[in-house]
Order: C-alpha cells, then sequence, then structure tokens
C-alpha cells in the first residue's frame, strides 16, 4: 500500500472519485457533504480511506470508503486494522441496511458483534474495547 496521508484535501479528492451511491451510503441521512468536523484519525491513499470521529458518547465511529477498483482486494481490512490499532476508545462502525457491501464487509469481522438495530442502520461494536464505566 502507498504511504497513507492524514490530508483532508486528499480524502476529499478520493470522496470526489466515488459514485453518488457511495457518498450517499457513507452517510445515515443520505446528506453527500464531506467535512472535516470532529474526525479523529484520518487516513487515505489513492485507495480509499477511513476516518473515525468522535460521537460524543465515549465512542468513535468510522466511515470507510474504497475506491471502486480497489474492492474485494483487502484494502478494507488493512485500513481498519491499522487504524483500530492506533486509537484508545472502543469503535462502532455503522452500516445502512441497505448498504449490503458494507454489511458484508463487517459481518465478517470476528472483532466485532452487532449490538444495535434501528429502522435504518444496523450497529457494530468492536469486542473487547471498552472504556472504564461503560458496559
Amino acid at each position: 500500500m502507498d504511504k497513507m496521508l492524514d490530508d483532508f484535501s486528499r480524502a476529499k479528492a478520493i470522496y470526489d472519485l466515488l459514485p453518488l451511491e457511495d457518498k450517499k451510503s457513507l452517510s445515515l441521512s443520505g446528506d453527500t457533504t464531506f467535512t472535516n468536523s470532529d474526525v479523529v484519525v484520518r487516513l487515505c491513499s489513492d485507495m480509499g480511506f477511513i476516518e473515525l470521529f468522535d460521537g460524543g458518547d465515549g465512542y468513535l465511529y468510522t466511515v470507510l470508503a474504497i475506491v471502486p477498483a480497489f474492492r474485494g482486494k483487502g484494502v478494507a481490512d488493512v485500513f481498519l486494522n491499522f487504524a483500530l490499532s492506533i486509537v484508545d476508545k472502543p469503535v462502532r462502525y455503522v452500516s445502512k441496511k441497505d448498504n449490503a457491501r458494507s454489511i458484508g464487509f463487517i459481518k465478517k469481522r470476528n472483532d466485532f458483534k452487532l449490538i444495535e438495530e434501528n429502522s435504518i442502520a444496523f450497529v457494530y461494536e468492536q469486542i473487547g474495547r471498552e472504556l472504564d464505566g461503560q458496559k
């Protein structure tokens, strides 16, 4: 993998390459605005990016996007594994119910379990990553 960067403008350029449906899938509201707010970790390469942002509830939440040409090659695992190795808060992965690719990805990971389901999304949480006083 090429050098990973944490530059907002690089992540935005990658985001702009994604198909519109992928952009909508990255947000529970379907909003396609790409912002820099509350991001704790951002890693990107020419293959895609991952961002972990602070949910304000003791958890970090993921935004993970892989450029279509690199999907199915393990890139998402590399991004998520690296991001998980450098954070010190529990991580949640939220996927819209209509995003089969995202759901398939997180269901294959033994280090995440389904903890919540609502009308539009599934919420998975990293196993074994808890803060004092939670759970």
